[in-house]
């Protein structure tokens, strides 16, 4: 049987939505992002404690700092092309075959013209299909 990490994602100040993602998913996120992390929470001016609480339990809460850290480590994983659309290539790259079908899936429903509210959504739709995965 697979032992499933529990991570719980702070949607809004009143709402939790509680995910199960494989520890596989989660040990791939922390090495990629893991070399842009403080440069990314530098450059953004969010708050470290609600920077590490998303790295580190995958908490999203409703934050534009945070928003802001997510959009520069997409960036920094040219996750984003140059006409601020997902890049497929780098995706799969980076993504088993379920992940990445998850991100198509995405890319298609996030429209938000603001590129840090893009990346926020981009990652919290991303979160919440491969955790039905589970």
């Amino acid at each position: 049987m697979k032992v499933y990490a529990l991570f719980c994602f702070v949607i809004s100040a009143s709402a939790v939505v509680c995910l199960e993602v494989k520890p596989e998913i989660k040990q791939l996120w922390d090495a990629a992002v893991e070399p842009f992390r403080d440069e990314c929470t530098k450059s953004s001016g969010a708050q470290k404690a609600v920077v590490d609480d998303f790295f580190d339990h995958l908490n999203l809460i409703d934050d534009y700092p945070l928003k802001c850290v997510i959009k520069c480590v997409l960036d920094q994983l040219h996750i984003f092309d140059t006409s601020s659309k997902f890049n497929a290539v780098a995706m799969k790259d980076m993504m088993d075959e379920e992940s990445f079908k998850v991100s198509q899936e995405c890319d298609k429903k996030v429209t938000d013209s603001d590129k840090c509210v893009m990346a926020f959504e981009f990652v919290k739709c991303g979160l919440e299909g491969v955790a039905k995965f589970q």
